[in-house]
């Protein structure tokens, strides 16, 4: 349970005015189903290699997801014009940091079960706001992608070693 709302939280942050949104506006929610697809994946991922690293590695790919995250919310564009085609679809959906940020978390937290729990919960409410209408506002992507940028330099410079 521990693992859930930061997970939630990050993905939440991330996936702010990204794809899924984009997606949920134009009621292709199969783009939603398709991303708890890769995050199962990336979950199974990182619970794997979680026995391969050490706690201080383990933090630094945390960071370096949260920080890849943060750094991905300043360049979001918020243009749809016209239906995705399925190769679009896919391409955007390659460019989402939500399965990396699955990955890492379950691979520093003890329980991945439920980092892929609240991976799925996060994506289901971005895809869910995308889909009520709500228009993303560009300060808001700069804000997540600001709180993302500072919770992954944290926690980079703890993996380090350094703070």
């Amino acid at each position: 349970m521990n693992a859930l709302i930061p997970v939630f939280v990050a993905v939440l942050l991330a996936e702010i005015g990204g794809p899924l949104a984009i997606f949920g506006r134009e009621r292709r929610n199969s783009a939603a189903l398709a991303m708890i697809v890769l995050i199962v994946v990336a979950v199974i991922g990182g619970w794997s290699i979680a026995a391969l690293l050490i706690g201080p590695a383990r933090l630094l790919m945390l960071g370096l997801a949260l920080l890849f995250a943060g750094v991905a919310q300043f360049g979001r564009r918020a243009v749809v014009t016209g239906t995705p085609t399925i190769l679009a679809s896919a391409m955007t959906l390659y460019r989402s940091p939500a399965p990396f940020l699955a990955f890492a978390f379950a691979a520093w937290m003890t329980a991945p079960i439920s980092a892929g729990t609240g991976a799925m919960i996060g994506v289901g409410v971005a895809a869910a706001v995308g889909s009520l209408g709500f228009t993303v506002r560009r300060g808001l992507c700069i804000g997540a992608g600001i709180i993302l940028c500072i919770a992954g330099l944290f926690a980079v410079l703890s993996g380090l070693r350094l703070v």
